[in-house]
């Protein structure tokens, strides 16, 4: 990877009147890890004017959602190769150009648009017209983070090779030895329960509860908890530690007459 003059990361851009990033740099640029959402033009649009020869473009990991032009643009044909990989473009609108008759000319979807004579490489992009289809968080509250089910999670390029190591939160990258598409590496914190089964019955006048687990990883104890007009803790029942084998667990309530709810934390 040939020396930096510029790097555009962890950029949050969302209702701008125009594009969301433009880039008019000599070349040589790195843009990574950056949020475009609901902007009016194209979401990262790199022009030719001041590029020198024998340079390059990186776009890396980005996400784009709902433009109003193309994902992204690139007129930069003087350069060696401009390099988009893991890109993350979702609903933008039909491109538009600017012609010598000061009119605009519109075109078909464009997700990626390039001059001719550009040169590219483009591995491990996703696109899609729809936004349900990339398995967003929550798109009404700009939350652009992927969900376990995305597409785009586990199916990324790994880039350390070019220097990202972290996401748009500074979380890790790779999560689980895999990049994932887009400016979110999907993170899922595993419980430190694998509850198999779990049963309550009045036995006697009392209440007994009964669980099994298949594995737990450092659990101290588990919690029962009752909810009158709020939790309260009334017994404490000593967990396994980290272990894979099966654990059964047992709990009596005495008091049975009290109407309340029981909970089990771990």
């Amino acid at each position: 990877m040939a020396a930096l003059r510029a790097i555009v990361t962890i950029n949050f851009i969302q209702y701008g009147n125009g594009s969301g990033i433009n880039l008019f740099g000599i070349g040589n640029n790195k843009i990574y890890n950056n949020v475009i959402a609901n902007v009016e033009g194209i979401g990262i649009f790199a022009d030719d004017r001041a590029t020198l020869p024998n340079t390059r473009f990186y776009y890396l990991n980005n996400t784009i959602y709902n433009t109003g032009s193309d994902g992204i643009r690139i007129y930069s044909d003087e350069t060696l190769d401009n390099v988009l990989i893991n890109n993350l473009i979702i609903n933008p609108q039909t491109y538009l150009v600017y012609q010598n008759d000061a009119t605009w000319l519109t075109g078909q979807d464009a997700f990626i648009r390039l001059n001719t004579n550009v040169n590219r490489t483009l591995q491990n992009n996703y696109f899609s017209r729809w936004a349900s289809t990339a398995h967003f968080t929550d798109t009404l509250n700009s939350d652009f983070s992927l969900q376990i089910n995305s597409p785009a999670t586990d199916a990324g390029q790994n880039l350390t090779a070019y220097g990202i190591t972290n996401d748009f939160d500074q979380t890790p990258r790779p999560f689980n030895g895999v990049f994932d598409i887009g400016a979110f590496e999907f993170h899922q914190i595993p419980l430190p329960v694998e509850l198999t089964s779990f049963n309550a019955v009045c036995k006697n006048g009392q209440v007994e509860l009964s669980w099994q687990t298949a594995a737990e990883q450092n659990n101290s104890h588990f919690e029962i908890e009752i909810n009158r007009n709020g939790f309260e803790t009334i017994a404490s029942v000593n967990g396994n530690g980290t272990t894979t084998d099966i654990s059964n667990y047992i709990f009596i309530d005495e008091n049975i007459n009290e109407i309340k709810k029981l909970f089990i934390t771990a």
